[in-house]
């Protein structure tokens, strides 16, 4: 997936692009508070699906979370050992 690009390096692991990484962790600042926004109206509302719309941007969140830290951790041990 993306070989040659950068983003799937031989020795290092995905280390993102800028943009991409702002783009993720921008999803996870408001992904994971958003779903205590959707359960509270959807619930309010009467809307029965709301919890598993929750449970989905709550799952896409952590993702995106663990993306993040897994990137951040190869650009500063690529940029420790420069």
């Amino acid at each position: 997936m993306f070989r040659g690009t950068g983003f799937f390096v031989k020795g290092e692991i995905m280390r993102l692009p800028d943009n991409v990484y702002n783009i993720l962790k921008w999803i996870c600042l408001l992904a994971l508070p958003a779903t205590t926004f959707i359960t509270s109206v959807s619930e309010t509302l009467g809307y029965s699906g709301g919890a598993q719309i929750a449970a989905i941007v709550s799952a896409l969140g952590v993702f995106a979370g663990a993306v993040i830290k897994i990137s951040t951790d190869a650009y500063n041990a690529s940029n420790n050992n420069d």
